[in-house]
Parts: C-alpha cells; sequence; structure tokens
C-alpha cells in the first residue's frame, strides 16, 4: 500500500504537529485523525483540526471546524473511541496572542465518525492543566465498555476524569458524581493512558530517573500502584543541551522529551521511552507478563535499537 497524504495546504502558517490517529476497534473502517493546525506559525497561534475516513484510511475529508467558546486556541489534541460508534478529543483550551494562556481541559464527542463535533464541554479550569492523554474501553466483554477515560498533568499534580454514560457527564474517582480532575498522583509527567481487554486501567509516567505506573481493576474507581517499570533513566533533558530552554539533539532546534508510551495486550504490557544513559538517544523497554506485577526485563529497562533516536508522544 502507497502513503497516503491525510492532509493538504498550500500555507506554512498552516503547518501540522501533534499528530494523533485512532481506529474504531469496533468498525475499523472509521479513522479520525488529529492534530495541531497553525494559523499563524510566527506568532504561535494555532487550532486543532482533524480529518476522517470511511474506507479504512485509503482517502480523507477534512471534518467540519471545531467550536471555540471562552477561549481561542486549542492543542494537545487526544482522541478516542467508545463502544457504540462515538469518538472524543480531548484538548487543551487558552488564549493566544498576545501570551499563551491556558484556560483548561475540554471534551469534544463526535457522533458521525469525526465528520463534525459537539459543543466543547469544559472538564476542568486550571493554568498548569497540560500533557492530556485519553483511551476508550470499547470491548463489548469488558464489565465497563464504554467508558472514556482522560489523563493529564496540573503542574506535578496528575489529574483524571471519566465518562461513564458515553460523554453527557464527566466525573473523577470515587462512587456517585465526583468532580472531574481527581489527583491521582503528586509527581507526574506527561501520563499515558491505557485500557486493556477486562476493562483495567494502566497509567505510566515519567517521574525524574523513574518510569512509574498505577493500575484500576474498577473501571476507575479506585488506582493502585504497579512496580515501576524502570529506574535509573537518563532522560534526554538531563543529558541534552538546552539553548532554547528546552532539550535539543545537536545541530537540532526542536523539542526532544523523554515521554514514556505504553501498549496493552491481555496481561502483558510494553513500556517504551527515550533514554540518554549512553551519551546518546536510545530507545529502551520495559515488559511485565503479568499486569506489571514484576518486569523481567530489569530495574532499568533492555535497549531496543541503536538507530531510532526519539519514539513516543508528542513533546
Amino acid at each position: 500500500m502507497s502513503n497516503i497524504q491525510v492532509t493538504h495546504d498550500s500555507s506554512v502558517n498552516n503547518a501540522r504537529s501533534e499528530s494523533n490517529i485512532v481506529v474504531n476497534p469496533n468498525n475499523p473502517k472509521q479513522i479520525v485523525a488529529g492534530s495541531k493546525k497553525f494559523k499563524d506559525i510566527h506568532n504561535y497561534d494555532f487550532i486543532l483540526a482533524t480529518e476522517y475516513s470511511t474506507d479504512g484510511g485509503l482517502s480523507w475529508h477534512d471534518s467540519a471546524a471545531f467550536t471555540l467558546s471562552g477561549f481561542t486556541l486549542l492543542t494537545d489534541p487526544a482522541l478516542a473511541w467508545d463502544d457504540v460508534g462515538n469518538v472524543y478529543l480531548v484538548g487543551l483550551s487558552g488564549n493566544n496572542p498576545p501570551t499563551f494562556d491556558t484556560v483548561g481541559i475540554v471534551i469534544y464527542r463526535s457522533t458521525d465518525g469525526g465528520q463534525t463535533w459537539s459543543a466543547p464541554k469544559p472538564i476542568h479550569n486550571s493554568a498548569g492543566d497540560d500533557k492530556q492523554w485519553a483511551a476508550g474501553d470499547a470491548n463489548p466483554a469488558s464489565p465497563f465498555h464504554g467508558r472514556v477515560y482522560a489523563v493529564w498533568d496540573d503542574g506535578s499534580d496528575m489529574r483524571f476524569a471519566r465518562t461513564t454514560d458515553h460523554g453527557a457527564t464527566w466525573v473523577g474517582t470515587g462512587a456517585g458524581a465526583t468532580p472531574a480532575g481527581t489527583v491521582l498522583v503528586n509527581d507526574s509527567f506527561s501520563p499515558e493512558i491505557n485500557v486493556a481487554a477486562n476493562g483495567d486501567i494502566y497509567i505510566v509516567w515519567i517521574a525524574g530517573n523513574e518510569i512509574k505506573m498505577i493500575v484500576s481493576t474498577d473501571g476507575g474507581d479506585s488506582f493502585s500502584p504497579a512496580t515501576s517499570p524502570a529506574t535509573g533513566v537518563t532522560t534526554l533533558d538531563a543529558g541534552l543541551p538546552a539553548p532554547h530552554g528546552w532539550p535539543v539533539f545537536p545541530g537540532g532546534t526542536f523539542r526532544v522529551l523523554t515521554i514514556p508510551s505504553a501498549s496493552v495486550f491481555g496481561s502483558t504490557i510494553a513500556v517504551a521511552w527515550a533514554d540518554f544513559r549512553e551519551g546518546v538517544s536510545r530507545i529502551y523497554c520495559a515488559v511485565s507478563t503479568d499486569g506489571g506485577a514484576s518486569w523481567p526485563t530489569g530495574l532499568s529497562g533492555k535497549e531496543q535499537s541503536s538507530r531510532v533516536v526519539y519514539a513516543g508522544r508528542s513533546a
């Protein structure tokens, strides 16, 4: 199959970044892709935009524009499907120019495969909100199928929200209508959330030189710590120069960060990250076959490649 270009624009002002793509697990012909779309790249002014496919990615179409309410920009797209064909976009809202001022986390829902989007639903407002991620439980065999989960940073606090009614309301952990944005841990950077086929929820993040994990087996009612996938990590920001205020590779100008990414298959969990312990960026991984109880790859993980320089989510 040849490569297929998803977005088309002749203006460099409309450059794209921070792309995310999700396939409907119950209808693989439905795919939605999202990315940051600049309106004025020189003044760091941007919005989010999505595209959708109904034929498994062979052709793509621009979605309708997102409605903005109380903010002028969106960034950091995170997409997830539920069990009845709704797709959700978790976005970070803010205002810019003249300065970038974060408003908070908003949710959009599409009931037609990403062709159009609902009005935004704000679920948390804080100037520290950032680095959100989302995952849905679309497995009919899961006792929690239909739930969609979101996790994000608020400073170093990791916050969590979920919907149990297909996006009508968003709540936190615990029983009843708890407020969205429950704090789960206090040492988080860029958490990622994954859902196993049985409904178990796994969240990984980087905390200093350690990759950590928490697990929920009750649909997000509560979380418990798991054994850390790796310790002794040398993050890219610890090993690289930061001439512009963020770490860059020699000769580069774009941000590179150590952000762990995970995947779950049954009780097997694989976590990968960029590590600078050898003086160059290499990809390391840790694998557990018992739901995160133990990691036979060792305390500091296992090198995967000497040729790959970066993997994981957008910085």
